[in-house]
């Protein structure tokens, strides 16, 4: 990850896409579905995932760290790492 900037509603997450495969993010954005709002587009050597909630239950940062704990675990097993 480079960088995750949190604002009021919504958060903006940059990932590496020579660490991170677009399958994997799409992968774990899928499963969130319930929880996050997300759209992702691709600015240089970055993934750039848009966050919004969809609930007040959790706060957006919460939901943004559990989703990039999601894509890294999801991309450990895609590589063939501990499941």
């Amino acid at each position: 990850m480079k960088e995750m900037i949190v604002k009021e509603g919504f958060a903006f997450i940059y990932l590496n896409n020579q660490i991170y495969s677009q399958k994997s993010i799409h992968t774990s954005l899928h499963e969130y579905t319930d929880f996050v709002k997300s759209s992702i587009t691709t600015l240089g050597n970055y993934h750039v995932l848009k966050i919004e909630s969809k609930t007040q239950e959790y706060s957006v940062e919460t939901l943004s760290n559990e989703l990039l704990n999601h894509i890294l675990n999801t991309e450990k097993i895609a590589l063939g790492g501990v499941q």
